[in-house]
């Protein structure tokens, strides 16, 4: 257990290696976009649809219970996630899987 200040941490193994494995997934997704035969809009809905019935146990109860300026809110972080995925997924059309290797020559 770390103490620093008022925090208390108690980084157990198995989360970091959770973070790390999260990490990994990250690391790669740009790879299965890129290898997607869908137009990159389809590929970001679906990345999203696929997360939902994994997630929306963790936070079902706590979404009846916002107001309407904090839905709203949320409604708003959602179209910006929305657009970052799909603009981040259309840059791989314009670009290789090798591009970062080239970088570090």
């Amino acid at each position: 257990m770390i103490k620093s200040g008022y925090l208390t941490r108690n980084n157990s193994t198995i989360y970091v290696l959770l973070t790390l494995l999260a990490i990994c997934f990250l690391a790669t997704g740009g790879i299965f976009v890129k290898m997607s035969e869908l137009p990159p809009i389809n590929t970001a809905f679906y990345r999203i649809l696929l997360s939902l019935p994994f997630l929306l146990p963790f936070t079902f109860h706590k979404v009846i219970k916002v107001n309407r300026k904090v839905f709203l809110n949320i409604l708003l972080a959602g179209v910006f996630l929305a657009l970052d995925l799909i603009l981040w997924n259309i840059s791989f059309q314009y670009t290789t899987s090798l591009m970062p290797i080239y970088w570090q020559i």
